[in-house]
């Protein structure tokens, strides 16, 4: 075993080599911050360098409280409600922050090197299996974590799920090319494995490998004509995964006999729509389709050949589906990574396929020209699209100042962890970043803040809770309110089948007439009224009464925050209010 382990090294030294790289790329940020400020000055407070990065820690954090089912992770109340996000992830990196001692930020700072290494390995073994070419496995795994680099460096999303979505396309590839029989239902097994726990991971994977397994499958029962065998594979997959996913399906019946389900679903954009989108992801697809049918007769191998034409169909199933589903999750940039991954698959098979004409045939030459020339146009479509995501992760960095500031929240942190109970509620009165740190680095919870949108909560208490969280707010009145553009924001998605829907209609009608459809509303108007309604019915009520609708403990002021004196001049009226502790600027009030 160790024998060989150390063949495959001396062979395959150099993507080893780039893994390490790419691992200290996505590292650097984190490190750099730190040493900035001097490691005897570093107190644990790790900066949010990548989107959503404070919403995974939270749900980290929140299973090490005892809390495995994320019902939710920010608000008391809802604890026990059936999650919407999938679990699977973060109780699993909360067993290696537990078993090892170790803080969630600190955990996903290392998995910032260790995880793209894996994936970077791992994702040059699926090309390598696929093309039979060292240069080409190791061109086609490097740039595809080079265009999504930043993407890297996402704590779970798409970090960790990098890693089963390669690994399930191998093992498709696998099932592919290998004959009908009883050694090979190891690979459906294996696949079920995988796809199981994509399943409870992340959606916009798991789909594209169902989809590319169920056309391949179908595709080599009708080419072999031997259904029996393929049907046997087929039971063993979906045995498995059913009996994998049988909680997720409970969950699921749960949720969806929630009275919030469909309002949480819009929010997490899901609209009605049969009208296609993601042309930022199709358009690369339809050129590398268009490619390969051009190149096709140069192909020597049919089963590749293929094998492009069912990964780069699949590609416009996952885009498209809503056409005959009428169903689209508004998200379509979700589904980016897994499409441009497919029509580097596409091009990758296609260039180990090329041989040079050895005789001199203008057609065979012009071919060959034009597959190479073609493949490196689309290459550089797809890093031109990137290239901001590609831009950032290069030029990410936080300052020393920033740093020293959050090192000082970790007073606080510990004040909170030492003094008050779990799943103490507190209402925050601050800038928004000490505030997403609270479930990172406590046991409290939010009396609103981080991303309530994304549990399991009517629209109608998210909209209440917002008006009371900003009760001290002298900016938010009714003018402020009926302002579409900022009323809109509160509920996200909530209007994307209203607003994004008719906007996709509005370039697709503009693109082939040249006729401009009138710009459509935001949100409608029952809306705003209904907000106004509600803000009307806060502020008949006394502070003490608005505020305990819900529940809370304690009040943190943080004086540094606009008109900070002043908020605290009326919280200091308040008779149901006592402060018991002043850390820097930050008076800590509880509730009586």
């Amino acid at each position: 075993m160790f024998k060989k382990t150390k063949e495959i090294i001396v062979i395959h030294w150099l993507i080893i080599v780039i893994a390490i790289v790419i691992g200290f790329i996505v590292i650097r940020p984190n490190l750099k911050a730190i040493s900035e400020i001097g490691v005897g000055n570093f107190k644990g407070v790790y900066p949010i360098l990548t989107d959503d990065e404070e919403y995974y820690f939270a749900r980290v954090h929140e299973v090490l409280e005892g809390h495995r089912g994320m019902g939710n992770v920010f608000l008391k109340e809802h604890k026990n409600k059936p999650f919407m996000a999938p679990p699977l992830a973060e109780n699993f990196f909360a067993g290696i922050s537990g078993l090892f001692n170790i803080s969630v930020p600190a955990l996903f700072a290392i998995c910032d090197f260790v995880l793209p290494f894996i994936g970077v390995i791992l994702l040059y073994a699926m090309f390598y299996s696929m093309t039979a070419s060292k240069k080409i496995a190791l061109g086609s795994s490097v740039f595809f974590y080079l265009i999504f680099i930043r993407e890297a460096g996402r704590a779970i999303n798409q970090q960790f799920t990098f890693l089963f979505l390669f690994a399930g396309l191998w093992l498709i590839w696998k099932i592919y090319i290998s004959d009908f029989n009883r050694k090979t239902l190891k690979y459906h097994f294996l696949f079920s494995v995988v796809f199981s726990v994509l399943f409870y991971i992340y959606p916009h994977f798991w789909t594209p490998l169902l989809a590319l397994y169920g056309i391949s499958m179908l595709f080599k029962a009708i080419c072999n004509r031997r259904w029996k065998e393929g049907i046997q594979g087929l039971i063993v997959f979906s045995s498995f995964s059913i009996l994998f996913c049988s909680y997720y399906f409970y969950n699921s019946f749960l949720a969806l006999n929630d009275p919030a389900y469909l309002e949480t679903a819009r929010r997490m954009g899901l609209i009605d729509t049969h009208w296609p989108g993601a042309f930022y992801n199709t358009f690369p697809i339809a050129c590398a389709l268009i490619l390969t049918i051009f190149a096709r007769k140069i192909i020597l191998n049919k089963t590749k050949l293929y094998f492009i034409y069912l990964v780069l169909g699949t590609g416009f199933i996952i885009n498209w589906q809503n056409v005959i589903t009428g169903k689209y999750v508004f998200f379509s940039i979700h589904y980016l990574q897994p499409s441009y991954l497919f029509v580097i698959i596409a091009l990758g098979i296609l260039l180990s396929e090329l041989r040079f004409p050895k005789q001199e045939n203008k057609k065979s030459i012009a071919g060959y020209i034009f597959a190479v020339f073609g493949s490196a146009l689309i290459f550089s479509m797809l890093f031109y699209k990137s290239f901001d995501g590609v831009k950032l992760v290069f030029t990410l960095k936080t300052s020393p100042k920033h740093m020293l500031e959050l090192q000082e929240q970790r007073k606080l942190f510990d004040w909170l962890n030492e003094n008050t109970q779990k799943d103490a509620v507190v209402y925050f009165l601050g800038e928004g970043g000490f505030e997403s740190n609270l479930p990172i680095y406590t046991d409290v919870n939010l009396y609103y803040g981080g991303l309530p949108t994304s549990f399991l909560i009517s629209d109608s208490e998210i909209i209440d809770r917002w008006l009371r969280k900003n009760i001290f707010n002298d900016e938010i009145n009714e003018a402020y309110l009926r302002d579409k553009n900022k009323t809109y924001t509160l509920l996200a998605n909530r209007f994307i089948d209203n607003y994004q829907n008719k906007m996709v209609r509005r370039k697709i009608v503009r693109f082939f007439t040249g006729y401009d459809l009138s710009e459509p509303e935001i949100s409608p108007q029952w809306y705003t009224d209904m907000v106004v309604g509600k803000y009307r019915e806060v502020k008949k009520v006394s502070v003490e009464t608005a505020l305990k609708k819900y529940e809370i403990d304690y009040i943190l002021l943080d004086r540094k925050i606009k008109d900070g004196n002043k908020i605290e001049a009326k919280l200091k009226k308040e008779k149901f209010l006592e402060p018991i502790k002043e850390i820097d600027n930050v008076v800590i009030y509880k509730v009586n």
